[in-house]
């Protein structure tokens, strides 16, 4: 473990403020049920339980030392908040209590992950090479240490648009094997055109680990419907996402939810009743200048909104 454990001052909730005042219901003195289906260290959470004094959170995250960490935050609010084990897709398809009026999905890793978890998800720890969130599946590890050149570059090439890919991967493969995190960022930095960018050159590399080790666009696109049907009339889904890949899929199903026709093309008359949902902020929320200057991680950061028009599914 790297003295970033003691660097480690919390996790900053990114648009928090702007999540709490977006997703709050007509009336926020109602009872209602609302889901955090990626908890964190429980700052969204908390802020929504404070804001809405009566309602009821159903909470969730993939990491269980996640969980233990949030109870730190939310315990104060005893049985308004229930806890829960699991992907946040698992969590929906399976959730059997009182419909939602909000959910919520905030994609992006608490920073506890990167500062003192030691399981690799930053190049700058001398920590294993692991990348997993729940403990499970494969590791990092594994697909750097036995994936061929082939396949290392599509992976980078897929989930990081990396232009070097092809480079980086020639060179994982003639270095192997690598066991640590800052092993594998070292070797990146030494063989890339990019070292003196102001962005280091593992970012996109490990990104794209990142990805592909948790699955993280399969859970998301499995968890949209689900979400969306689950809500209740009238209730809100938000999700902030930190990359692109994340905010495309995001962006384009709620478009696709607030079309004015969903009826096949082939119909000569509409009979779907119109739009499934309306978009609360059209173009997106982004980090104030402000936040960016107090918390410089939430510079990619994208909060989208979309309201349910009654009780109607995808």
């Amino acid at each position: 473990m790297t003295n970033a454990t003691e660097k480690y001052q919390g996790h900053y909730s990114v648009l928090k403020a702007e999540t709490v005042e977006l997703l709050a219901p007509e009336n926020t003195e109602a009872s209602f049920v609302f889901i955090d289906g990626t908890l964190g260290e429980g700052g969204h959470t908390a802020a929504m339980l404070q804001a809405w004094p009566n309602a009821i959170a159903a909470v969730n995250d993939a990491d269980n030392q996640m969980i233990g960490r949030a109870r730190q935050k939310l315990d104060v609010f005893g049985k308004r908040v229930s806890y829960h084990l699991g992907w946040f897709d698992d969590f929906l398809e399976n959730y059997k209590g009182e419909r939602p009026q909000v959910i919520f999905l905030d994609l992006g890793l608490s920073m506890f992950h990167f500062l003192a978890s030691a399981r690799g998800f930053s190049f700058q720890d001398d920590t294993p090479l692991d990348m997993r969130l729940s403990h499970q599946g494969i590791s990092a590890q594994e697909i750097v240490n036995s994936w061929s050149e082939k396949d290392l570059a599509g992976l980078f090439r897929k989930y990081a648009d990396e232009k070097e890919g092809y480079r980086m991967a020639c060179a994982i493969v003639n270095n192997r094997p690598i066991h640590t995190a800052r092993q594998l960022g070292d070797l990146i930095y030494a063989n890339s055109k990019k070292q003196y960018y102001r962005i280091h050159p593992a970012t996109k590399i490990f990104q794209a680990l990142r990805i592909f080790v948790n699955q993280e666009l399969s859970h998301l696109e499995r968890a949209l419907p689900l979400a969306f049907n689950l809500l209740a009339g009238s209730g809100k889904l938000g999700i902030i996402s930190f990359h692109s890949l994340e905010d495309r899929l995001v962006k384009n199903y709620f478009r696709d939810l607030s079309k004015s026709c969903h009826c096949l093309p082939t119909q000569m008359r509409c009979t779907c009743q119109g739009p499934l949902g309306t978009l609360v902020n059209p173009r997106g929320t982004a980090p104030t200048q402000t936040e960016i200057e107090e918390n410089p991680a939430s510079r990619s950061a994208r909060l989208r909104v979309i309201q349910k028009k009654e009780d109607r599914h995808v």
